[in-house]
């Protein structure tokens, strides 16, 4: 299995020999707890690295928060890799999943056949009221790692930033989901 190697000081720590791959990888946490912020880290080595990338984040139903946080985290232009990226949107209303454009998706993610996925690595999240952010890892290439917790250094303009946009999502689309 190849490692993808990593250039974040900070996820060095946790994962001194890279990230392997192929692999699926899911970051769990509360709401709120910054797990888009921790995944942007691994997506920015890996389109780095030439890799493509799927964004599939439940809250923002937008591309442009994907953009915004990449840009003022990593000083990364998504859309200079035209071909490697593409967005799946959550579509809690539709039946299976419809194309919104060349690299847009909307599909009900809520229905078994459509995602079905485990993962072999698993990361959880955790945002302090300080708005400090933290990530543990559990397993890598499915095993269990001895546990460890470092605080990732987002700043706190950022953090407050994405906090608002999450909490706007949050108030339009859970009381949808809620309904199913």
């Amino acid at each position: 299995m190849k490692k993808l190697k990593l250039s974040q000081e900070w996820l060095i720590k946790l994962l001194p020999e890279g990230l392997p791959y192929p692999s699926s990888t899911l970051i769990s946490g509360p709401g709120g707890s910054g797990k888009p912020l921790i995944g942007f880290s691994f997506i920015y080595d890996w389109l780095k690295a030439g890799g493509n990338v799927v964004f599939i984040a439940l809250q923002y139903a937008e591309t442009k928060f994907v953009k915004t946080s990449l840009r003022q985290l990593y000083n990364m232009d998504v859309d200079s890799y035209a071909g490697k990226v593409a967005y799946i949107q959550f579509g809690h209303n539709i039946e299976t999943w419809e194309k919104i454009n060349q690299n847009t998706l909307r599909a009900n993610l809520l229905k078994p056949d459509i995602w079905e996925k485990a993962a072999d690595n698993l990361m959880f999240a955790r945002m302090e009221e300080k708005m400090k952010l933290y990530l543990s890892i559990d397993k890598i290439n499915n095993e269990k790692v001895e546990p460890e917790e470092i605080q990732v250094p987002v700043k706190r303009e950022i953090l407050e930033q994405i906090k608002e946009v999450a909490e706007c999502t949050r108030k339009r689309e859970i009381p949808e989901i809620r309904k199913i």
